[in-house]
């Protein structure tokens, strides 16, 4: 779903902007490999790094905001970030910084309300099989 958005006082394309582009073109293939090789299948894998690229789209559209990941996704993030080389240049070049993923250090999820309603105001719909759960950490 394509919506607009004021950012820094400028309309903002969502779906269409340069840093959306390069969320939707940068390659996960060895993201969805190490999903798959930690038991998750090729359509799981596939699954759930979409809803990690949509995830990093809420990141970029509501900078300043901390963004609460579910435990279902969470998985697509970990497989990413061990890759360092690779995630650090993708948060460098998609969000034109490093996204540290902070985790819940008292054991008690994060809330996913404010995520998942920043997914429906982006995307029209946050799917509650990968947001329906408890959040684990944030970026």
């Amino acid at each position: 779903m394509l919506q607009t958005r004021q950012v820094l006082g400028v309309e903002m394309m969502i779906g269409r902007s340069r840093e959306e582009e390069k969320l939707r073109s940068w390659d996960m293939s060895t993201v969805e490999k190490v999903l798959v090789r930690d038991g998750h299948t090729q359509d799981e894998a596939k699954a759930m790094i979409e809803e990690y690229r949509k995830y990093m789209g809420v990141v970029i559209a509501f900078p300043g905001e901390a963004h609460a990941m579910s435990t279902a996704v969470d998985p697509a993030w970990h497989a990413h970030i061990i890759d360092t080389r690779d995630y650090a240049a993708f948060c460098e070049e998609v969000h034109g910084r490093f996204i540290h993923h902070q985790i819940s250090v008292d054991g008690n999820p994060l809330p996913v309300t404010g995520t998942v309603k920043r997914f429906i105001e982006l995307y029209g719909e946050a799917d509650p099989k990968w947001w329906g759960r408890s959040i684990c950490c944030q970026g």
